[in-house]
């Protein structure tokens, strides 16, 4: 439940609504006792949200903190649609690659 609700924020698609559910979240989550999170939430709210005072084009670049993931996603995306070879433990190029 409190994935889901604090996901939600980040589907927002500016930075007036991203705002807004973040209060909404914080209150369902307040509401259903769970005050400790609600508490995190805003303390952490302009660090959590900085992404949204960057253009929309820009969010799916930032919002992650984690580029080597968004790399990993850029790859199983590139891949989709081409007649490429998916890696795998026996595939002879991964094990050069491993070595």
């Amino acid at each position: 439940m409190i994935a889901t609700l604090v996901r939600s924020i980040f589907d927002q698609p500016d930075r007036m609504s991203t705002w807004a559910k973040l209060g909404e979240v914080t209150s369902r989550l307040t509401q259903a006792g769970f005050c400790d999170q609600a508490t995190y939430l805003l303390d952490a709210a302009d660090d959590i949200l900085a992404f949204s005072a960057f253009p929309f084009e820009h969010w799916k670049k930032i919002r992650s903190n984690n580029p080597q993931e968004r790399l990993n996603k850029e790859i199983r995306h590139d891949r989709r649609g081409r007649n490429l070879p998916q890696p795998s433990s026996g595939h002879p190029s991964r094990r050069r690659v491993v070595g």
